[in-house]
């Protein structure tokens, strides 16, 4: 079992992650769909647009790793 600190945390982290959910939804990077696949919930996806957004971040981060 979770102690109280534990679960606040827990939470805590939860509404983080739903806020950042939030911003790439209007950003158009991510779409949120509830929806089940294989009776496993899904609830969004990268967009075609997120994805491209996506990998010119990790070549951005990349060239910085390359340049050191």
């Amino acid at each position: 079992p979770l102690s109280p600190g534990q679960v606040l945390n827990n939470r805590y982290r939860i509404v983080k992650l739903l806020g950042q959910v939030s911003k790439l939804e209007e950003a158009g990077d991510i779409a949120v769909n509830k929806t089940f696949i294989e009776r496993k919930p899904r609830t969004f996806a990268a967009t075609t647009a997120g994805r491209k957004v996506f990998q010119e971040r990790v070549a951005a981060f990349e060239a910085i790793l390359k340049s050191k």
